[in-house]
């Protein structure tokens, strides 16, 4: 059991990065084509998903 959720969790840590690091190349890729409104949305919506955390 400790093996298989050993390896479980490194499936999660690879999965995870390669998420965040497809986030990042969705983000470059909107910067350089500037077809979005702004880092303001950005901040706006990582405001609100954060408010339910800190703020239950």
């Amino acid at each position: 059991m400790r093996r298989s959720r050993r390896a479980f969790s490194l499936v999660e840590m690879v999965v995870a990065t390669f998420i965040v690091l497809e986030v990042i190349v969705v983000v470059s890729r909107m910067l350089s084509t500037s077809c979005w409104p702004g880092p303001a949305v950005l901040v706006a919506a990582s405001a609100r998903a954060a408010a339910p955390v800190t703020r239950p």
